[in-house]
């Protein structure tokens, strides 16, 4: 799993241009809030975005359907996170989780995504089905 970070940065330096302001993100996005992660970075040291995209990423995998296993109920998911609120995740970024947790009545895989992300960037995300085409 480690590869895909650095195949990322890979990608964005190839690009280039304002894209390469990401890359501290990408570098970022799996280190743990203890600084047990991929580098030694730990709670504020590691950018904002790359703590709540740690977060939005446990979240989907969690919730996703895997081929070694099924998907887990949104509330399950939630428990895990909770659980891992100032060691693996920014309490913070945890604080921000909607108490009440579900599933869309699409039962969209990427309705649950842009639900999840819409909460910390203030959009209600119920009126907007353009965002979730594709």
């Amino acid at each position: 799993m480690q590869q895909h970070v650095e195949k990322g940065v890979m990608m964005l330096e190839t690009i280039g241009g304002s894209m390469r302001r990401v890359i501290p993100i990408v570098l970022a996005h799996h280190d743990k809030f203890d600084g047990s992660g991929y580098h030694p970075k730990r709670g504020e040291e590691i950018p904002l975005e790359a703590r709540i995209i740690s977060v939005a990423d446990v979240w989907d995998s969690l919730t996703s359907d895997r081929p070694y296993r099924k998907a887990m109920s949104p509330f399950d998911a939630k428990d895990i996170l909770m659980k891992g609120s100032g060691t693996d995740f920014d309490p913070q970024v945890i604080g921000g989780v909607p108490e009440r947790v579900s599933v869309r009545r699409d039962g969209r895989h990427v309705r649950r995504r842009v639900a999840f992300a819409a909460h910390y960037f203030g959009r209600d995300e119920t009126n907007d089905a353009s965002s979730c085409a594709g």
